[in-house]
């Protein structure tokens, strides 16, 4: 439901929610190839591509280098990091209002609780795949 309400505030960028950690790990990780940011997001490569391409014909994302394992650098155009900007501004107002409407105690339960989940599901992820391996 969040990202619904990310949505709605992103609309009038010509953004979607999917696109706006890509911005963001492109505004801390200039330079970073789509299989760094694949990882560091846990989304599929081809997922990445699939929004890098969209981001590069909005003018947002700019891409320099080789192919292969190492892949193209990608960093935010100046217009990427202009729209990542108030991309920002519409998260951190997205975060306002669930505050405004469950309260600051309970917002703060639900990211622990949501954090808490996300270990968890990691743990059993590492179990699995180690389980799997031997």
């Amino acid at each position: 439901m969040t990202t619904k309400i990310l949505g709605i505030l992103l609309k009038p960028l010509d953004l979607d929610p999917t696109q706006f950690p890509i911005l963001v790990m492109l505004y801390l990780h200039p330079g970073i190839v789509v299989a760094a940011l694949s990882n560091l997001l846990d989304i599929e490569a081809s997922g990445i591509s699939r929004n890098i391409q969209t981001l590069e014909k909005k003018g947002l994302v700019t891409s320099s280098g080789g192919r292969g394992r190492q892949g193209k650098q990608l960093t935010l155009s100046p217009a990427g990091y202009e729209s990542f900007k108030r991309a920002l501004l519409c998260w951190q107002e997205t975060q306002r209002m669930l505050i405004a409407e469950l309260g600051e105690k309970e917002f703060q339960d639900a990211q622990k609780a949501m954090k808490d989940v996300s270990a968890a599901a990691q743990r059993i992820i590492m179990r699995e795949e180690n389980r799997h391996l031997t």
